[in-house]
């Protein structure tokens, strides 16, 4: 503040602070940079878990992400573009080859069982099912109650396993008419039928079949399931042990021995199977032996 020389006034000087833009940001980059380390310790943990994680794990995880779609050329996503890598297809997968996208199979996960295992089994399986099928067809010649009873029994080896089915004939059904109560020959054949299958370490299924003419208050899907239930229980009369049973079921007339004649008396079936990769954890797979099957 100054006086003024001429008039004696006060002279008041101001002084003004212009601000520039681009000062002070805030906190803003704080949160950016908590962002980035959380970000990082995200990472590095994955990193850890993956290196930590057995081959079996991280295959899975890998399988996972594979993609599992590509284009028709064989050019898109994934090594073959959703394809197998077999150079053979079959008929299903050729319907589908004109197709503009292909799907490939689903993620099987993690690979547990190496594939070896079942070849190992399918060969056991095999070998004794071919034993035992040697076995019974030699104890029909030489069991006078088998051999009296041959035209009623067949023997065969089959995708499911080893077959043994108890059929009816003309003058021999395998069970009384309209019910489930068992023949005396049916009974008979089923006792040694159990005291050979008895040492087999394969699960068993029974399962029973019938006509489409109806007898008495039952149905042919009723008739042939209690048919197998009975003959089940026979068997484990006759010495099958309850845990060696897998399967009890009941088909009807849905699969017919003599297609051309639907009613022919070999329709009327019981089926019984050594299940094949089925073995039972309590039984030795090497029980069923040659001297065994006498």
């Amino acid at each position: 503040m100054s006086k003024d020389k001429e008039g004696g006034g006060t002279t008041i000087i101001i002084k003004k602070i212009n601000k520039v833009a681009g000062g002070h940001h805030g906190g803003a980059w704080k949160v950016a940079y908590a962002d980035f380390v959380t970000a990082m310790m995200a990472f590095f943990l994955l990193l850890w878990l993956l290196s930590s994680a057995p081959q079996e794990t991280l295959r899975g995880i890998a399988e996972y992400f594979t993609p599992t779609i590509g284009i028709r050329d064989e050019k898109g996503i994934g090594f073959q573009g959703g394809k197998s890598s077999s150079k053979t297809e079959s008929n299903k997968e050729a319907e589908y080859a004109d197709n503009q996208i292909l799907y490939g199979a689903p993620s099987k996960g993690v690979l547990i069982t190496p594939p070896e295992e079942k070849n190992k089994d399918d060969e056991a399986d095999q070998k004794n099912f071919i034993t035992m099928e040697q076995a019974l067809k030699a104890a029909i010649n030489q069991d006078k109650v088998l051999k009296d009873n041959a035209e009623n029994i067949r023997i065969n080896i089959t995708p499911e396993g080893l077959e043994i089915m108890i059929v009816d004939t003309n003058n021999k059904p395998t069970f009384k008419p309209g019910t489930t109560e068992l023949a005396p020959h049916a009974k008979l054949i089923l006792e040694r039928v159990a005291q050979m299958i008895k040492y087999m370490p394969n699960f068993i299924s029974v399962t029973g079949y019938t006509t489409s003419a109806r007898t008495g208050s039952y149905d042919a899907w009723e008739l042939s399931s209690d048919r197998a239930n009975s003959a089940r229980q026979y068997l484990q009369k006759a010495g099958i042990d309850s845990d060696q049973i897998g399967k009890i079921g009941g088909k009807a007339d849905r699969e017919l021995l003599n297609t051309k004649d639907p009613n022919a008396p070999e329709n009327i079936r019981l089926s019984i199977i050594l299940m094949k990769n089925s073995i039972n954890p309590l039984k030795d797979r090497n029980l069923a032996s040659p001297t065994n099957l006498k």
